[in-house]
Order: structure tokens, then C-alpha cells, then sequence
């Protein structure tokens, strides 16, 4: 079963970049098929590939337009910008230039353009284009196209390119055929028509445009006409006189409002400063600091007499006295002084009110003028309101008018005087050697394709590989140890018995081979998996057949032997009995008579020569081997060896294929299972050790089997170095 999308994914993020690298190198075989394949392929294809020529002309695209007038804002003029070039570049790859070629070097006669001789290929191919079927009509084209000229502006179009160069205005436009002249004229046809259909284009717009507004233009004059009579015929009509500034109400009104303005500052100056002397008077200040009197040249004269006669009548009353006649006279002077600054103060403050009150006046007759102005203009305001629209409609009337008038002269002038500033900076020239196929190239990319078409086959081919291969994957999935990963015995080191692979001999015959050395891995595993009490009764077992279950528990066996432990080795496949087969002991009493009380234990039990092991064969042949397994004779029996060995192996056959092993798991102390390496669905073995139930729990650990030493190396860094460090170690 092919592992889901969601399961792939998980994998992939899961590999680093070594174990990427090691997915490559134990598939390269595939990805050399696959990279070879995609040469081969492009070799085939350069040997029978026609060769291609490329002609290739260069134009300049310059929208602007080389005129003597302006008409930018009837045409609008495109700036130079990305969108303008590239919208261009689609114009020269249109319909329309093609069309302007097929005529020109009438390709639809072209067998290669437009002619259709009736081959496999052109049928198929007409058959999925989209320009109908051979029931078509020759001419029954809406464009006025046959269907030979429609055919070959499609292929013009297929076979010519226009790109931009860069970030330039230069245009590439290039045409691929296999005749080198053809396509060095239809490179040069393309610009060609493409300069002549933008001339056209501009034209006709000009045209449509300068039509348009001769439509337009009487239209407009006669919309100018009738709005400026009704104009003159109103003012007519309301007795309107008007100056360059409007009427004269509106004048007089202006002149008043401007006059106002000028009055209401000039009050609004003097209110202030009566205000002040006010305060002043009522003594919330000096009178005398006020800006009036401070500004009053009499003030100041009398100001500067009072100082004077301060002064000398204090030096007089210092040397003379208070009461010397000399400062009696100047003290008296000293008041006349002040008395006169008081009297000029009050004149001052009742100047100011006056200036105040005259400027109040003037304010309210101009209010009055203004009001009396503004009453009389009130009543032609809907006359003023109606005048007004009229004459704004007049005027935009008229400059609608002006503006059409100046475009129309213009656009007379443009359909002969505008040309483009578009050219061909470079024409095509005779192309010398193919553009198409190119060797070198295609071989490159063929070699780079089917390497990356072999990397992803191999990827894929691993992701779908749904054995196990590396301890960790046992240990994620089914969350078991594994005891031992053994590898392959060569062929030509294998013992024979009766002509069948020996691997218990082969263990006891290399005791320091790396085979035995991952039993004895199997057998401490075993004794760890519960330190405080070591378990005495093992079985062994596996999901479905042939994954070297039985040789394994043979090898464990005899492995555990060589240590001088009692080993029973019970054959309990009591269908496919392969250790007692392995030990000659087929045909021989076993365990079945055991359990039917055919025979006594240390009969059916054989010792094997020159070691501590015995073995107990499967036995006569019988119908209900479940039964047997799970019945209390076989409880009893194996509680009884339990005291007389050191530790009792089990083989029993597999668990998807029978139940026998399920009926024996719980008189048994654990179980380790048997996997062979890559082979085994991971599935098959999660479905195996679930059907085993609570049985299941009694599974300490697992071994993979018949590993490929020379491919193991490959998945992970760990394998690597242990092949490459651990020979050493191991005997030959």
C-alpha cells in the first residue's frame, strides 16, 4: 500500500541532508536509467529534428510624435513608460501586421504556413486547433479570412517573437523557419508592417478625430450665438447699465462698503482712547499717563517748568527753611504750574471724546447711505441673479467654442504633418547557422533533466519503500527496541545440511562473525528486557512467512549453548515444522505426541552431541494445533522445563498466517519478532502484533533480518561508519 500524501510529507521533512545524499547513492542505478533515458531521448531527437533558422531585427520604439503641432490632449500621447513599450510589443505580435506579412509574401499558399496537404499530422493537429474542421468553408472566416490565410497568421504567429530588450525602448522581433531567407524577410516584413500600421492607426484616429470635431464645432457656435443674445436681449429688457466694475448700484455699494470699513477702524481707534481716558478719570489711573497727554507738546513744556521748580524749591527748603519767603513764592509758582497741567489735561480728554463722537457720527451716516443703497439693490437682485447665469453659460459657451475651434485647425494639420519617431536600428540579416536544435545546449539540458527526473524517481521510489530499513523507523512506529539488525550470510560461507543453508552451524562455526554477534545482541536483549527477573521461556515468531524466522531461533539457540547455558529448543510450527527438519528430527515423536500422552518427556526431548542443547520436535501431525498450544498439558509441560533449563526458545509459525503463535503467547515469559529486512510491509507487521491482542505486550523487541550489508551502509551515518570501523572486529 502506497503511503498517503500527509505520510510523505512527514518523511520528507524528516530526512537531512546525509540521508538525502545516502537516498541517491543506493538509487543510482535508477538515476542513471533515468538520466540515460533522457539523453537517449535527446540524441534521437537532435538526429531527426529539422534544423531552424532565426532572423532577428531590432526596432526603437519612440511614441512621441514627431509633429509640428500639438494635439496631445485628442490623441493622447503615450509616455514612455514599461506599459506603453510592452503594449506595443503585443501590437507587433497582432492579428492585424500578421495579416500584413501573409499578404505581402502570400503565405497561405506557403505548404509550411497556409497549405494543408492532408497528412496524419495535419489532420490530428487541425483536428484539436480551434479553427474548425475540414466541413468549414473555405471563406467563411467573420474577418473575411480563408481558412489557408487564417492558418498561416497563426503559424507567423507561433513561429515570430517581439520582446523587450532589457529595460530599454528596443524591441527584438524574430522569426523562426527552416529556410534562412524566409526568415530574414518575414523578420524584416514584421517591422515593416508593424511601422506601417502604426502609421495607419495614427492616421485614422486623426481622421475620426478632426471629423468628430467638425460635428462639433456647429454645434458649439450655434450654442454661442444664442446664449450671448439672450444675454444682450435681457440686459435690454431690464434697462442693465453696467460699468467695467458692473452696474452703478453695485459701484456705489462697493465704493460705501470700502468707505464703512475705513470709518469702523477709525471709531473703533478713538472709542478706544476715549475708553481709556475714562477709566483714567474716574481714577482707576494717571490721567497724565494716557497717549494723548503724554503727546501734548504743552504737557510737555509745562511738565519739564514743574520739574524745575520742584527741584529748586526742595534745595531752598533745605538750606532756607519751609518758611522763608523765597520758598513761599516758589511753592506757590510751583501750584500755578500744576494747575495749568491739570486744566490742559481736562481739554485734552474732552478733545479726544469729541474726535470720538464726530467719527461715531460718520460711521452711521455711512450705514445709513449704504442701507438705504442696499434696500434699492435688493430689489434687482433676481434680475442681478438671472443676468449673472446667463452670462456665465455665454461665456463657457464661448470658450468651449475657441478651444474646438483651435484643435480642429490643428488637427487639419496633423493628418499630413504627423509621423512616428519609431524605426529599425537594426534589419535581419542572412542567418548563417540554426538556431534550432542546438546541440550542446539540448544535450545539457537533457543530462540536467534526467538527473533531476532520476533524483525525484529515486525520492520517490524511497518514500514508497514500505519496509523497514533502519532501527529507527522499527522504533517510531512500533515502538519497540530492536534487538539485532543481521545482515546476510554470504552464500559461499554458508554450511549446507541436506542441501539447505545451516545457520546455526555457520553461528557455531564463527563465533566472532558479525552474524553472531548480532544473536548475541538478540540474546542480551532478551535478558534485559526484564533485569530483575530474566525471562526463562522465549518464543519467537514473525508476521508471515519465509522471513528466516525459524533459522534465527535456531541460531539463538545454539548461540546461547556455546555459553553453557541448557538450552530447549521447542519446535511449536507444528504445520511447517523447519527446525525439526533442520535437526533430522521430521519424523521423529515430538511435541504433539507429548500433549496427547503418546510419549514421555525425556523421550520426545533430543539431546544434540557435543552441546548443551535438546530439542523437542513438532511430532506427529495434527489437525488442531491451536488447541494443543493453548491447552493446560502444554501449560503444565512448559512449567516444567522452565525448572530443568537455563532458557526454553519456541519457534511458532507466523502470526498473520495462522493463530497458533497467538494460542502459545500466554504461557510464554516474552516474545521477540522477526522481520525481514525491506521486505516486510510495515503495515503487515502493525496489523500482526495488534491481532496478538494482550498477548502483545509481552513483545520485547524485534530483529531485522537478512539485511544487504552493501546497501545498509547507504541510509544512514550510523550503518556507514559501523561497516567501515566494526570489520575489525569480525572474522572472515
Amino acid at each position: 500500500m502506497v503511503p498517503t500524501i500527509e505520510r510523505l510529507r512527514e518523511r520528507s521533512q524528516g530526512l537531512s541532508l546525509r540521508e538525502q545524499f545516502n537516498v541517491l547513492k543506493r538509487r543510482w542505478p535508477v538515476i542513471f536509467a533515468v538520466t540515460a533515458g533522457a539523453v537517449a531521448l535527446a540524441l534521437v531527437w537532435l538526429m531527426t529534428a529539422t534544423p531552424l533558422y532565426t532572423g532577428q531585427t531590432q526596432l526603437l520604439i519612440d511614441l512621441r510624435k514627431q509633429n509640428i503641432v500639438d494635439e496631445s490632449a485628442i490623441l493622447n500621447d503615450v509616455t514612455m513608460d514599461t506599459s506603453a513599450i510592452e503594449s506595443e510589443v503585443s501590437v507587433i505580435r497582432s492579428t492585424n501586421v500578421a495579416r500584413r506579412v501573409v499578404e505581402k509574401f502570400n503565405l497561405a499558399a506557403d505548404p509550411a504556413f497556409g497549405q494543408n496537404k492532408g497528412g496524419l499530422v495535419s489532420r490530428i493537429l487541425r483536428f484539436f486547433s480551434d479553427d474548425g474542421g475540414d466541413d468549414k468553408p473555405q471563406n467563411e472566416d467573420e474577418a473575411g479570412l480563408t481558412r489557408d490565410e487564417l492558418r498561416a497568421i497563426r503559424t507567423l504567429q507561433r513561429v515570430s517573437t517581439a520582446r523587450r530588450v532589457g529595460l530599454t525602448y528596443v524591441v527584438d522581433v524574430t522569426v523562426t523557419t527552416p529556410d534562412p531567407a524566409q526568415a530574414m524577410a518575414l523578420a524584416n516584413g514584421l517591422a515593416e508592417s508593424y511601422l506601417v500600421e502604426q502609421l495607419e492607426a495614427r492616421y485614422v484616429a486623426a481622421r475620426r478625430a478632426t471629423n468628430w470635431l467638425d460635428e462639433r464645432l456647429d454645434e458649439l457656435k450655434r450654442a454661442v450665438e444664442a446664449s450671448e443674445a439672450a444675454v444682450a436681449k435681457f440686459r435690454a429688457d431690464n434697462n442693465l447699465l453696467e460699468t467695467a466694475q458692473g452696474t452703478i448700484t453695485e459701484q456705489q455699494i462697493s465704493e460705501l462698503n470700502a468707505q464703512l470699513v475705513l470709518a469702523r477702524a477709525d471709531t473703533a481707534e478713538k472709542r478706544a482712547k476715549y475708553e481709556q481716558a475714562e477709566r483714567l478719570a474716574r481714577g482707576e489711573g494717571s490721567v497724565e499717563a494716557s497717549a494723548g497727554v503724554l503727546s501734548s507738546p504743552t504737557i510737555i513744556s509745562l511738565r519739564t517748568q514743574e520739574a524745575d521748580a520742584a527741584r529748586k524749591l526742595a534745595e531752598l527748603r533745605t538750606r532756607l527753611g519751609p518758611n522763608h519767603p523765597e520758598v513761599v513764592t516758589l511753592s506757590a509758582e510751583l501750584s500755578d504750574v500744576r494747575g495749568a497741567i491739570a486744566r490742559e489735561i481736562s481739554r485734552i480728554v474732552a478733545s479726544i471724546k469729541n474726535e470720538y463722537e464726530v467719527a461715531l457720527e460718520r460711521e452711521r451716516s455711512l450705514e445709513q447711505s449704504l442701507a438705504n443703497l442696499s434696500g434699492g439693490a435688493l430689489v434687482d437682485d433676481a434680475t442681478g441673479i438671472k443676468l449673472r447665469e446667463l452670462e456665465r453659460e455665454a461665456s463657457a459657451n464661448r470658450t468651449l467654442y475657441e478651444n474646438f475651434l483651435a484643435r480642429f485647425k490643428e488637427m487639419s494639420e496633423t493628418t499630413t504633418l504627423e509621423s512616428s519617431g519609431t524605426r529599425v536600428i537594426s534589419p535581419a540579416t542572412m542567418p548563417g547557422d540554426p538556431s534550432s536544435p542546438q546541440q550542446l545546449q539540448t544535450l545539457i539540458i537533457a543530462l540536467f533533466l534526467g538527473l533531476l527526473a532520476g533524483a525525484v524517481t529515486a525520492v520517490v521510489l524511497e518514500f514508497i519503500q514500505n519496509g523497514f530499513v533502519t532501527a529507527e523507523q522499527v522504533e517510531e512506529e512500533l515502538k519497540l527496541p530492536v534487538f539485532a539488525l543481521l545482515t546476510d550470510i554470504p552464500a559461499k560461507e554458508m554450511p549446507l545440511l541436506a542441501d539447505r543453508p545451516d545457520v546455526g552451524a555457520y553461528v557455531e562455526q564463527k563465533p566472532l562473525s558479525r552474524f553472531a554477534e548480532g544473536i548475541r545482541a538478540l540474546r542480551v536483549g532478551l535478558q534485559l528486557s526484564d533485569p530483575d527477573k530474566p525471562p526463562k521461556v522465549v518464543m519467537g515468531t514473525s508476521s508471515v512467512p519465509s522471513e528466516g524466522k525459524s533459522a534465527l531461533v535456531n541460531a539463538l539457540a545454539i548461540s546461547a549453548a556455546q555459553t553453557g547455558m541448557k538450552v530447549l529448543l521447542i519446535d511449536a510450527d507444528l504445520r511447517h515444522p523447519s527446525t525439526s527438519r533442520n535437526y533430522g528430527l521430521d519424523n521423529a515423536p515430538g511435541l504433539v505426541d507429548l500433549l496427547f500422552d503418546k510419549i514421555k518427556a525425556q523421550d520426545a526431548v533430543r539431546h544434540i552431541a557435543g552441546k548443551t542443547l535438546w530439542v523437542l520436535p513438532a511430532g506427529t501431525r495434527t489437525k488442531n494445533p491451536p488447541d494443543l498450544l493453548r491447552s493446560e498439558r502444554m501449560h503444565q509441560f512448559l512449567s516444567m522445563v522452565r525448572g530443568q533449563f537455563d532458557l526454553v526458545i519456541i519457534d511458532t509459525p507466523p502470526v498473520t498466517a495462522v493463530v497458533d503463535a497467538i494460542a502459545l503467547a500466554n504461557w510464554v515469559d516474552k516474545i521477540f519478532f522477526v522481520v525481514e529486512w525491506m521486505r516486510t510491509p510495515r503495515q503487515v507487521v502493525r496489523r500482526a502484533i495488534s491481532t496478538m491482542g494482550d498477548a502483545g505486550s509481552k513483545i520485547v523487541g524485534v530483529v531485522l533480518n537478512r539485511a544487504k550489508a552493501d546497501r545498509l551502509k547507504y541510509y544512514t551515518y550510523y550503518y556507514a561508519t559501523y561497516g567501515k570501523y566494526s570489520n575489525k572486529y569480525y572474522e572472515n
